[in-house]
């Protein structure tokens, strides 16, 4: 019984580091509550830019058996999906009307 007392907060953290079941089914057009049902909530951050939101996910791995993890960015326009994927938010128009866009690892690499 004891071992299992262990395991237990091991387990319940294992569901914050691997996508939920349904990051496959996400696509643009869902709203802020489907991708947080799908990533089984657990973000690691949030950045609210004018009607922009990122919502960040550090470390996460798509499928439990991939070794190598990643930051993945989910960006919301007035609540919807418009961009997601692996990589990370960059704020870009003007202090008036800001923007959040995905920013990919590839492109990262080419600054």
């Amino acid at each position: 019984m004891k071992p299992l007392l262990f395991a237990l907060p091991a387990l319940l953290l294992a569901g914050c580091v691997s996508f939920g079941g349904g990051y496959d089914s996400l696509a643009e057009g869902a709203s802020r509550e489907q991708v947080l049902k799908a990533m089984e909530n657990c973000p690691s951050t949030t950045e609210k830019a004018g009607r922009y939101e990122a919502i960040v996910y550090n470390n996460r791995m798509p499928h439990f058996f991939q070794w190598a993890p990643g930051t993945y960015t989910f960006i919301l326009r007035d609540g919807v999906l418009v961009e997601f994927g692996e990589g990370r938010p960059r704020r870009q128009g003007t202090p008036e009307d800001p923007v959040l866009v995905l920013v990919r690892p590839s492109q990262q690499a080419a600054r």
